[in-house]
């Protein structure tokens, strides 16, 4: 679960710092459509959806971690569901 919880955490820091360093770049005019092409563009497309898949396949396993200690928390650890 910890290298779950960091992949997922790593994905979604790198995702949320490439946003802001891009939005600071385009405000600043050195970076635009016309300079990325339709291969950069494509590429950065490609790489934030390859950060998505990642936060997808991370956050399912654990949440469902979380539940399954919240239920052994409120006392439903003796289910045969939860065991």
């Amino acid at each position: 679960m910890k290298i779950r919880l960091i992949a997922f955490l790593a994905a979604f820091g790198l995702m949320i710092i490439a946003a802001i360093i891009g939005n600071i770049l385009e405000s600043k005019g050195l970076l635009t459509r016309e300079q990325l092409g339709p291969r950069g563009i494509a590429a950065g497309m490609m790489v934030y959806f390859a950060l998505f898949c990642l936060i997808c396949f991370t956050a399912v396993p654990l949440a469902v971690r979380v539940f399954i200690l919240g239920q052994i928390k409120v006392g439903n650890g003796e289910l045969a569901v939860i065991k």
